[in-house]
């Protein structure tokens, strides 16, 4: 999973930013992730009360997809494991990545509020979908971490 973010500022995009697009303003409602590695993927907008979307590259706001490192990092504790010297160092790593997971989730929890709030909730089922795959992953990530933490702090009470 690719997460859209600034190019300028490395900050992340979430639906319902506001942006200036010349003398209008815009609304983000959503996005398509690059299909392949020559694909820069797409960004959907609403200009004031419009009621149609209307799609960019994300090029055109200043926008970049980029790999999420969240799930990427979460792997370090399985490669980490079988060293008992960092395995402190590990589990204040897992630690921080639950923080940070259940961050997202929060955030993302309020988008789909938000989305299902909208007037025309058909126009955004796949932007639904779409988050609500993200706060399964970030519900699993957690699990995950709370799995990991677990077994380190054992493993450091057993030390």
């Amino acid at each position: 999973m690719k997460k859209l973010i600034y190019s300028e500022t490395g900050k992340q995009v979430f639906c319902g930013d506001r942006l200036k697009d010349g003398r209008r303003t815009v609304t983000v409602m959503g996005w398509n992730e690059p299909h392949t590695i020559n694909s820069s993927g797409r960004v959907f907008v609403k200009y004031g009360h419009d009621k149609i979307d209307r799609s960019y590259f994300p090029h055109v706001f200043g926008m970049k997809f980029v790999d999420n490192t969240v799930a990427q990092i979460a792997e370090v504790p399985d490669a980490f494991d079988t060293l008992p010297a960092s395995r402190e160092t590990v589990r204040a790593a897992a630690i921080r990545l639950r923080k940070k997971s259940y961050g997202f989730l929060v955030r993302y929890e309020k988008q789909l509020a938000d989305l299902k709030a909208e007037d025309m909730p058909d126009t955004f089922a796949s932007n639904i979908a779409k988050v609500e795959q993200r706060i399964a992953t970030c519900k699993q990530e957690i699990e995950d971490f709370d799995r990991d933490i677990a077994a380190l702090t054992d493993a450091l009470l057993k030390q």
